[in-house]
């Protein structure tokens, strides 16, 4: 299925698609990140179609980054709620994407998601509570309500890397 413990952390880094057919939630119990999405090798491969969660409720997560959802790789989050996540960290923009982290190679496609009561930051850094997008970011009939963040960017915050002009702005 492309799944495996990284780092106490479930790793998808293959091509799947996981249907929680709205009947499941998914618990970090405050200690530690929810999912964690990434190419499936070292070499960015823009044709790689990537991974896709649906009908998932993915709460309580805790990272320095993305509390509920690391990605960098290419992911599609559709029918799903990310809610009540968190981040912590003290260093400058170590504490970002309390709901979901976005990487500078990640493409994240969010559809008819509700993204809600996420924060970002324990300490005065904390970066985009509900999303923290490097990366190349699609919102459609979606939702961010209620996050909050210690330094910038309750619902998101956005910003692009400009040393890689391989991934064009969507």
């Amino acid at each position: 299925t492309g799944q495996r413990e990284a780092f106490g952390k479930p790793l998808i880094d293959n091509q799947v698609i996981l249907d929680g057919e709205g009947r499941l939630t998914v618990s970090g119990n405050d200690t530690h990140r929810v999912f964690w999405t990434q190419f499936a090798s070292q070499d960015i491969d823009l044709n790689f179609i990537g991974s896709e969660l649906r009908r998932f409720t993915i709460v309580r997560g805790h990272h320095d980054k993305g509390g509920g959802i690391y990605n960098s790789g290419r992911l599609v989050l559709a029918d799903s709620v990310v809610s009540e996540n968190t981040t912590s960290g003290f260093e400058p923009f170590e504490s970002g994407g309390g709901g979901i982290y976005n990487e500078r190679h990640g493409h994240l496609t969010i559809i008819r998601t509700l993204i809600s009561d996420n924060v970002a930051g324990e300490g005065p850094e904390g970066i985009g509570g509900g999303i923290y997008n490097l990366g190349a970011l699609t919102l459609t009939d979606s939702g961010i309500i209620g996050n909050s963040a210690t330094f910038s960017g309750s619902g998101i915050y956005s910003e692009r890397y400009r040393e890689d002009p391989e991934i064009p702005f969507e």
